[in-house]
């Protein structure tokens, strides 16, 4: 019996001893085992409501995981802030992660520090999961975890929608202003009414203008503006555009090319088939310059009703002076460039006039005398008579300064005037006609 108990005895230490051992074994492995590996069995994790929770993390625990579900298309915000000290990540995950080491989370912060924030536009209901990470390994902090899910059901409102009164097709612009309080606005979309196709999409970067390619086309065009807000919801309003693709071109010019203008500041005005404006400064519309292409200062000035732009140089010209002016930069309403317009020259010379009258009148000649507004001493003089409802040259004479008389047999012609041919520097000149004695 003594020995059966001893041995007995025996058995029941070496059992308790091997327990101890067996239940070390198991202490150490589970400490051996990886953070990560312990981690990934907390999907689906703790489910979660809105509001705040607790909880500690750190240390041995590395990862704590929740389930939040989301019924219809919302907002989600989540807040985490730990104890003094604390080193926290906050990752949200999409519905059916298996686990939050292999799955790329749909957001996340990870600052330094433990306060940790993130928020979401959920479009699609499901269950979706936030893990609050402890990067602290000395030991588990304590942490509050707020959350908040706000659905949002409207779509978003516009503001203001502000068409431009004329737009070419391949950018049809519109000024929109859109608010949404829940989820925001995302984008922006614009397609022609009568179209079956996607709208153009733009993102919403506040109040501007919104512009997109529509089919080509002049005349009134009713269109959809769509907005879209964080969650999907799209409100959809109607407008109507003016839609020009026709470019503005030039009607005529004055003067016309090659002409002579005898004013000492010559304008060069282009008449346009709609009302244009300027894309650059009134100065640098025009480049004009003198035949030996000396730049000539002035600016474009643009007539009520915008159909007329004409170009005033800031200083005298000098007569004999060519002027070549080059309009450029000129758009219609709906920003179309104009047609090339061709460079006009312009030649500046000073006037003159010239007037006869009858001085003396003899039996077989008639002495007139004319008077002329510059001097044209040494210049070669025209006189021409009516003859038979046709004026013909009779004869040419030299000039005398700004005065002086020449005479004609009488009845050569019913009437006599005098012409000048003019040159380079002054216009020619023709005086009225007088009856011949």
């Amino acid at each position: 019996m003594i020995a059966r108990n001893a041995i007995s005895t025996g058995r029941g230490a070496f059992g308790l001893r091997a327990l101890r051992t067996l239940c070390m074994a198991a202490l150490l492995f589970a400490l051996a085992t990886p953070a990560s590996a312990r981690a990934a069995s907390q999907v689906p994790g703790t489910p979660l409501a809105p509001g705040q929770t607790r909880g500690v993390v750190g240390g041995e625990v590395v990862d704590l995981v929740y389930s939040v579900e989301v019924k219809t298309a919302s907002v989600l915000v989540a807040t985490v802030t730990g104890a003094a000290g604390s080193e926290l990540g906050l990752y949200l995950f999409p519905p059916g992660a298996e686990s939050i080491q292999t799955e790329v989370p749909i957001t996340s912060s990870a600052r330094p520090g433990g306060l940790q924030r993130v928020s979401a536009l959920i479009r699609t209901p499901g269950v979706y999961f936030l893990n609050v990470n402890g990067r602290n390994t000395d030991r588990p902090r304590e942490f509050i975890l707020s959350l908040r899910v706000q659905p949002d059901t409207t779509p978003p409102e516009f503001v203001a929608l502000e068409p431009r009164p004329r737009s070419p097709s391949e950018s049809v612009c519109v000024r929109i202003v859109a608010r949404d309080a829940v989820s925001g606005v995302s984008r922006v979309g614009i397609r022609s009414a009568t179209s079956d196709l996607p709208p153009s999409w733009i993102p919403y970067t506040g109040t501007r203008e919104y512009c997109a390619r529509l089919s080509t086309g002049d005349g009134d065009r009713r269109i959809d503006v769509l907005v879209e807000n964080g969650v999907g919801l799209v409100r959809t309003v109607g407008a109507t555009v003016v839609i020009d693709d026709t470019p503005p071109s030039v009607r005529s010019t004055a003067p016309q090319q090659g002409a002579t203008s005898v004013l000492a500041r010559p304008r060069i005005s282009w008449s346009f088939t709609e009302p244009v404006r300027l894309s650059a400064s009134p100065r640098a519309s025009v480049f004009a310059t003198d035949q030996l292409g000396r730049p000539l200062g002035g600016e474009v000035l643009l007539a009520p009703g915008r159909q007329f732009a004409t170009w005033v140089p800031d200083d005298r010209v000098a007569a004999g002076t060519t002027v070549i002016a080059s309009l450029t930069g000129i758009v219609d309403d709906a920003g179309n460039p104009s047609l090339p317009i061709d460079t006009l020259e312009v030649i500046r010379k000073q006037a003159s006039t010239l007037s006869v009258r009858v001085l003396r009148v003899r039996a077989q000649r008639v002495t007139f005398e004319y008077t002329a507004s510059r001097s044209l001493l040494g210049r070669s003089m025209s006189i021409e008579g009516l003859v038979g409802g046709e004026w013909q040259g009779i004869k040419a004479f030299e000039a005398e300064s700004t005065a002086g008389t020449f005479s004609v047999e009488r009845g050569i012609s019913e009437r006599i005037r005098i012409r000048w041919l003019g040159d380079d520097i002054v216009v020619p000149a023709l005086s009225k006609s007088r009856p011949l004695p």
